[in-house]
């Protein structure tokens, strides 16, 4: 009876093995700012050949705000920003009276607030590699990715293309089979030149050419089959000469009110209801409809905003396209994003997958990109956690074997 139990043993740790590395591996790629009207407004010869081989969609929506870290963060947990904690791109905590600047998570360990799918990958004994992806190097990461580059604005685009295939070609024991990378230059186009621009047509054609230089070499250097998925976080509004709206001089000089200038928003964080509704009288006196004012409890349903968070501002001043709050000392731009994305098609991103795993040349309805880390799990064989506001339903009809 005991050599029968310790076969069963032996057969179940190999299996287990067996399955470990027989799951093909997932690429995750996501072009920062690529809206997904670019498809149709400019040349991307080789993303339309992955969308005719594979399964594209009417749109990715992004969650709200449409910004670049709250949006990717989402898409790698499966969770609406209030339940990660990256509700904006600058945002104010109390418990540690900070403001969140772009990857102030490598800092502290209080502003990431849950596991990313790298680490459910980690956690379940399946190597991840993570080249640039917001937040990759947030500390307090009980599962950290196996293989981590930081964040280097000077790294060329084509070595992170370079590093994916080298890790594609690890020996087995070694080789990630979760592999997520980020590009930033058509954003980075969209924001300084705006929408129509030859500079944003110029890295569009380059993101393009990176995508195609991808799946050439995954068909002729890789011999295990990939599953692919390229999105974005958000697209991009055009502004124009009236968009900047001056407001400092409208906030009441007082200690109780802080304000934090996230340009499509402004957050304003007080206890102090009288010195709140002076505020809302000033700004009221001169919208003139660039922008709505909401208080915490009565913030839209559909931000996901609900909910006793300390993360969330008592009062919301929502700037409508193409307005923005422009400080002094702020970065000029011609373009931008952070708008709440309904009645806004310009904000729609991209999702596009590839490979055995999808059935060929489908197109599905537009979904929220909170379903994406639903859709790597499934991939990876991995059960997601019960919190997760994504479903892997959206994409069943979709893929092969089901």
């Amino acid at each position: 009876m005991r050599i029968l139990s310790l076969y069963f043993v032996c057969f179940g740790l190999l299996f287990s093995s067996f399955t470990l590395y027989a799951k093909h591996p997932v690429i995750l790629i996501s072009l920062d700012g690529f809206a997904q009207d670019y498809l149709t407004t400019y040349s991307t010869p080789n993303i339309h050949n992955m969308m005719n081989k594979g399964l594209t969609s009417d749109a990715l929506l992004p969650v709200y705000p449409s910004k670049t870290f709250p949006n990717h963060l989402s898409i790698i947990t499966g969770l609406y920003p209030v339940k990660h904690g990256i509700i904006h791109n600058r945002f104010y905590l109390d418990e540690i009276d900070e403001i969140y600047r772009l990857g102030a998570g490598e800092h502290n360990s209080a502003w990431l607030t849950a596991e990313p799918i790298w680490s459910i990958a980690e956690k379940n004994h399946i190597t991840s590699a993570v080249y640039f992806w917001p937040e990759s190097t947030a500390k307090g990461q009980k599962y950290p990715p196996t293989y981590n580059r930081p964040y280097n604005k000077n790294t060329p685009n084509l070595a992170r293309i370079e590093q994916i295939i080298d890790w594609l070609k690890m020996p087995e024991d070694k080789r990630p089979q979760l592999i997520i990378s980020y590009f930033s230059l058509v954003d980075t186009a969209g924001h300084h030149f705006g929408r129509g621009s030859n500079e944003l047509k110029a890295a569009i054609e380059e993101a393009d050419n990176l995508i195609g230089i991808l799946l050439k070499r995954l068909t002729n250097e890789i011999t295990q089959p990939v599953d692919f998925i390229l999105v974005s976080d958000h697209g991009m509004v055009q502004l124009n000469d009236n968009s900047v709206i001056t407001w400092q001089q409208h906030v009441p000089k007082t200690n109780k009110i802080s304000v934090v200038n996230g340009q499509t928003q402004l957050l304003i964080y007080s206890k102090d209801k009288k010195a709140l509704a002076q505020l809302e009288q000033n700004f009221n006196a001169f919208s003139a409809g660039r922008f709505t004012l909401y208080y915490k409890n009565n913030f839209p349903k559909h931000w996901h905003w609900q909910g006793n968070n300390s993360r969330l501002p008592d009062l919301v001043i929502e700037a409508k396209a193409p307005f923005i709050f422009q400080g002094k000392h702020d970065a000029t731009t011609v373009a931008t994003h952070g708008y709440d994305i309904v009645g806004e098609p310009d904000l729609n991103a991209i999702f596009i997958a590839y490979g055995p795993s999808f059935k060929a040349n489908k197109i599905m309805p537009a979904f929220e990109n909170v379903n994406v880390a639903s859709l790597i799990l499934h991939l990876l064989a991995v059960k997601q956690p019960d919190n997760f506001d994504g479903s892997i339903d959206v994409f069943l009809p979709y893929l092969k074997n089901n």
